[in-house]
């Protein structure tokens, strides 16, 4: 890592450390609501764009602050028939994918769909959450992301071995590789093996309304902002605004939680290499929490979405992709938690990351 990646890391850590200091300080709970259990979409081509976790079913009081800090790791590999044939062609098993290859299949089939993408990606975010009133609240999401930081392709590939599962061309390549290359019908192939430097993702500002409910049924929106503080050109923002809306309902019983949810966005232009054009997408999510005594919860989800590229003719990558979590946590205090959550893709729908793993603390 690079002097001035180190140096972005650390700013990145203590910024996230110093926000969620001031939860615990600021604001007390008798105990928390169940969480759900999911995450946005970690696809390296998702990524610079707004995109809705699990709504937070909390609302701090007014004048109260809560805190959360989010680690994320996911990796991405995902191709058309073009590139692993040439790869072979060419006697090139175990060695990057390169521009000569993207080349010669522009050249030999300028009419396909194409596209090739690896990559590895940590996604660092610090959460701020304010109360105003007592149903809104307003938060505001601060990210670091870095595509080298660690690379987790090996494991990946060990764990479809050991459940049988196919490698669908990711073992044919170095585990530790970049690329992204895409060449839409009849257009040119944009390729980049260049790693994208680390640092700071764009910027989101969310109102969050969240009225008191006193039945076993709550509900609660949330409206969301994003502004592009981040690199387009390295893939940490879309070089635009985006806008979003989400909405959720759930119902509480004495061990069981069930939330439903339902999102869209809206996002500017994207501004990277690509230069793919982006169109609104939403998403649905359907979760299920179970509460075992007072400190620990486990739950499941499955989060349906439609991809940003939707408009386009992109196979994979324009079709809406269906993602399931399972995940836990545990309270570590009256003011603190702890939750791992393990995002799996079902590759029979749409391209999205094949394996996410995330670790959240949150501050009350």
């Amino acid at each position: 890592m690079t002097g001035r990646r180190a140096r972005s890391l650390r700013i990145a850590i203590l910024a996230s450390v110093f926000a969620a200091s001031a939860g615990p300080r600021a604001h007390a709970t008798e105990g928390s609501l169940a969480p759900i259990f999911g995450e946005r979409s970690f696809h390296v081509l998702h990524v610079p764009f707004l995109d809705f976790g699990p709504a937070d079913p909390d609302s701090p009081a007014p004048g109260r602050v809560t805190a959360r800090l989010d680690a994320a790791y996911a990796s991405t590999f995902s191709s058309t028939w073009h590139a692993l044939t040439i790869h072979k062609a060419l006697g090139r098993v175990d060695r990057p994918f390169a521009a000569d290859e993207a080349a010669k299949i522009h050249s030999d089939f300028p009419q396909d769909r194409v596209f090739f993408l690896e990559s590895d990606l940590l996604r660092i975010a610090g959460v701020a959450r304010a109360g105003l009133t007592p149903t809104l609240s307003v938060s505001a999401e601060l990210v670091w992301m870095s595509h080298d930081a660690i690379h987790g392709g090996s494991a990946v590939e060990a764990f479809h071995r050991a459940f049988g599962l196919e490698q669908s061309g990711r073992n044919e390549f170095p585990a530790s590789s970049f690329a992204v290359a895409v060449q839409r019908r009849g257009r040119e192939m944009t390729f980049d093996d260049r790693v994208p430097d680390s640092g700071f993702g764009d910027t989101t500002a969310t109102l969050s309304w969240r009225p008191r409910q006193s039945s076993p049924w709550s509900y609660g929106a949330d409206a969301a902002v994003k502004a592009p503080t981040g690199s387009a050109r390295d893939l940490d923002g879309s070089g635009s605004w985006d806008a979003g809306a989400l909405a959720f309902a759930r119902r509480d019983g004495r061990k069981w939680t069930v939330d439903g949810e339902a999102g869209v966005v809206v996002p500017g232009r994207w501004r990277s290499g690509p230069r793919l054009p982006v169109a609104w997408f939403s998403r649905v999510l359907a979760g299920a929490t179970r509460s075992f005594g007072s400190r620990t919860r486990a739950g499941v989800s499955a989060t349906f979405e439609q991809s940003p590229f939707r408009r386009d003719d992109l196979g994979d990558l324009s079709r809406p992709g269906l993602e399931i979590a399972l995940g836990v946590e545990r309270d570590l205090s009256p003011r603190s938690s702890a939750a791992l959550t393990l995002t799996e893709n079902v590759p029979s729908l749409g391209d999205r990351a094949d394996f996410g793993l995330a670790l959240r603390l949150r501050f009350r």
